[in-house]
């Protein structure tokens, strides 16, 4: 009789987490996450014009605004397909997803700030080859998540350090919508946290990316760091651009896109710090340089696009709503300009 008792507490309790689960799968179908990678799906089959990057483009580009800076009645159609709170590779799933869906032959234009393409060196000039090792696949929330959704075979290739054991873990792991949609709750916990512990002090500068100080830490902390910074990788032999940037920018020049390498926005303290180093400058050429050659793409500094006025920065290096229509209107200009072709009709080869 308890051993019945028992095998009935574990039914109903597996019962209890599988109904769990499910109503936790059907709530992730109606998450902000999802629904945004329906649109980019949708948009991306008629797009001429995509934009891939991190939170620095996901906040800077405007579909709408590029539109209306188009001159004549029929502008190229556009998809923001940048995603923030991420890591290069799922920025490479974004592209993967466009590369699928699209149809027109559009542009590809991959938005960066600092070293976001670039390779930070081994500390050491030659150092042995370095072990593959996993990375904390089983914390990854949001965004970071993107790899258990789209493309699980591409993520697992980064994200386990070639362990079959975490392979298949990973695997596993995509299944369990209380694994993967933990977000929905931690966030809620993390906004109550944040508004207790502000009780009682001034207001911090928040928007819709969240708190402007939580992006502190995507700037250097000092002018020197920063020189020292383009220094290791000016200096260091073997590769430049960081081997999944490297395979994102071959997939999309294989998928016969145009490519157009973009140095974001950046607010004038940030410019007038970092990007006004002699460092920066030689940083900045061999970049060009180098995705000249590899990929036959264009390299354009559009960090002084936006001016730097009141109501136009929520940082130092995202832009808000107003910076964003200027952004996006600049680069509606520049391409007319250098594309005037954009928006007709293609045939791919």
């Amino acid at each position: 009789m308890n051993g019945l008792r028992f095998l009935l507490q574990v039914a109903v309790s597996l019962g209890v987490l599988a109904a769990f689960n499910g109503v936790l799968h059907l709530g992730a179908q109606r998450s902000l996450l999802q629904r945004n990678l329906r649109q980019i799906s949708n948009q991306a089959s008629k797009a001429h014009c995509v934009m891939l990057g991190s939170s620095v483009a996901a906040a800077a580009f405007d579909p709408k605004a590029f539109a209306a800076a188009w001159p004549g009645t029929n502008p190229p159609a556009s998809v923001n397909a940048a995603i923030g709170a991420a890591t290069p590779v799922e920025r490479l799933l974004m592209a993967r997803l466009v590369i699928r869906q699209a149809t027109n032959s559009p542009v590809a234009i991959l938005g960066f700030f600092d070293f976001e393409l670039t390779m930070e060196p081994e500390s050491h000039p030659s150092p042995p080859p370095p072990r593959r090792t996993s990375s904390p696949w089983w914390t990854f929330i949001g965004s970071m998540t993107l790899g258990f959704r789209m493309d699980s075979a591409l993520a697992a290739e980064y994200y386990t350090g070639g362990s079959h054991w975490e392979y298949i873990l990973f695997r596993i792991y995509r299944y369990i919508p209380m694994c993967l949609e933990r977000a929905s709750t931690w966030g809620r916990v993390e906004r109550l946290r944040r508004v207790v512990g502000s009780l009682g002090l001034p207001n911090g500068i928040t928007g819709q990316l969240g708190r402007a100080d939580d992006f502190k830490i995507l700037e250097a902390e000092s002018v020197e760091a920063f020189r020292a910074a383009c220094a290791r990788r000016l200096e260091a032999r073997g590769d430049f651009i960081e081997p999944i940037i490297d395979r994102l920018c071959r997939e999309l020049r294989a998928a016969d896109l145009q490519l157009i390498i973009l140095e974001m926005p950046a607010s004038a303290d940030h410019q007038s710090r970092f990007y006004s180093q002699p460092e920066w400058a030689a940083h900045r050429a061999r970049l060009a340089a180098a995705v000249a050659e590899r990929y036959q793409a264009r390299y354009w500094v559009g960090s002084n696009w936006v001016p730097d006025i009141p109501g136009m920065w929520f940082d130092g290096v995202h832009v808000l709503p107003a910076g964003a229509d200027q952004f996006s209107q600049r680069l509606a200009n520049e391409l007319v300009t250098a594309m005037p072709e954009l928006g007709r009709p293609v045939t791919r080869r």
